[in-house]
């Protein structure tokens, strides 16, 4: 389990929707990952006041043999003091990343995991 080397790092942009544990609905959403500066942020159009966006923490994004895995967390989101821990798995071979949210333990009683699936933009 390595890295992904200077040869193989990208740059990759997500649209979709997902449903944010302890929500309902579904938001548009998209993901940017970037692997050279192991970096990954989450940016919602649909909250109420506009584009929100959220910084990664703890990102790693390791090379595979058939995607790349990036896992990171954000902090805030669905609420104060609340963090997801969030696992994408780019394809090599598709335009898709299937990935899945987590809800770390927290005192605001919000639990949960929901899967995802976003498409590359061009």
């Amino acid at each position: 389990m390595s890295v992904a080397s200077d040869e193989t790092t990208r740059r990759w942009s997500y649209r979709g929707s997902m449903t944010i544990p302890g929500d309902k609905e579904p938001q548009p959403v998209r993901v940017l990952l970037d692997g050279e500066d192991q970096e990954a942020s989450v940016h919602f159009d649909g909250m109420a006041d506009g584009l929100r966006e959220w910084r990664g923490a703890e990102v790693r994004i390791v090379e595979r043999l058939k995607f790349f895995e990036a896992t990171f967390v954000t902090s805030g989101l669905p609420a104060e003091g609340v963090k997801l821990a969030w696992r994408v798995n780019v394809g090599k071979q598709d335009d898709t990343a299937a990935g899945v949210l987590t809800v770390r333990p927290n005192d605001k009683k919000i639990t949960g995991e929901k899967g995802f699936t976003l498409t590359r933009e061009t």
